[in-house]
């Protein structure tokens, strides 16, 4: 059903949304904020999930992973992944180099004038866990949201991961390898005039 889809600008014109699916997860309800990656036998779909918590009157974030065939029907159930002990939001799944990761916003301070920063961890899908978690070295303000990850092969043959920092100018910046948070800035600013207009 696409009802609910319509008005959405410039996707109707052009018919960017062919189909819609509601995928229902065992256990579990209210989850946003999805990404998801095509695998061998269908689709690995990564979520947030508000937990209650106790202690102060905000609710406490997850990450859940979930493995759905060709139809969105669920393979088995649905793991939280443990990138971390403390608030995690927002997980964008991506492949790089052929290993499966996951960015996602890191929350380190709570509450009205809440700090974040992003994270990244490489993640088995098989197993849903995570192996391997950095937190990466670049801030700006005290907010940190919403990086896209680029992964490219360059000339040489080697896998760079880039992420998408602003749109407009247009900031692109990169982890430096091997993988230890660290962040450089391969390219100046570039102003965009279609998204000027």
């Amino acid at each position: 059903d696409l009802i609910a889809f319509k008005n959405i600008p410039m996707a109707d014109e052009i018919g960017l949304v062919t189909r819609a699916s509601t995928l229902r997860i065992p256990g579990i309800q209210n989850v946003y904020n999805p990404s998801m990656i095509k695998t061998s036998s269908g689709y690995s779909i990564a979520f947030r999930y508000d937990l209650p918590w106790d202690r102060v009157s905000f609710k406490k974030a997850r990450i859940g992973l979930i493995h759905v065939d060709g139809r969105f029907i669920s393979k088995g159930d649905f793991h939280f992944l443990n990138t971390r002990d403390d608030q995690v939001e927002d997980p964008k799944l991506f492949l790089h180099d052929n290993t499966c990761y996951v960015s996602y916003t890191h929350l380190s301070f709570w509450g009205r004038d809440y700090l974040c920063n992003i994270g990244l961890s490489s993640i088995n899908l098989n197993e849903q866990s995570v192996t391997h978690s950095w937190e990466l070295l670049y801030k700006n303000g005290p907010k940190e949201k919403n990086w896209t990850p680029l992964s490219y092969r360059n000339e040489e043959g080697i896998s760079e991961l880039y992420f998408v920092y602003e749109y407009n100018p247009l900031k692109v910046i990169r982890m430096k390898q091997p993988f230890t948070g660290a962040i450089e800035h391969p390219f100046p600013k570039t102003q965009s005039t279609l998204l000027a207009e």
